[in-house]
C-alpha cells in the first residue's frame, strides 16, 4: 500500500526537497524578477524627465505662437 502525505518519511523527503532543490531556483527567479523591475523604474524615471522636458519646451513653443497671434489680431483691429 502507499504511505500517505501524512507519514514521517514523505514529510521529511518533502521538506528536504523543499529546502535543497526548490529554495535556490525560486531565490534566483526572485532576483531576476527584482533587477528587471528596478530597470523599469530607472528607464521609467529617465522618460518621465525627458518627457517633462519635451512638454516643458512644447509649452514654450505654443506659447510664443498665442503670443504672435494675438499681436497679429490686435494690429488687424
Amino acid at each position: 500500500m502507499a504511505k500517505s502525505l501524512r507519514s514521517k518519511s514523505k514529510r521529511k523527503f518533502r521538506s528536504i526537497k523543499r529546502t535543497e532543490v526548490f529554495a535556490p531556483i525560486e531565490d534566483a527567479r526572485l532576483e531576476r524578477l527584482a533587477q528587471k523591475q528596478a530597470d523599469i523604474a530607472e528607464n521609467s524615471e529617465m522618460n518621465l524627465e525627458l518627457k517633462e522636458n519635451e512638454r516643458g519646451r512644447q509649452r514654450v513653443e505654443i506659447s510664443t505662437k498665442m503670443e504672435i497671434g494675438e499681436n497679429s489680431n490686435n494690429e488687424k483691429m
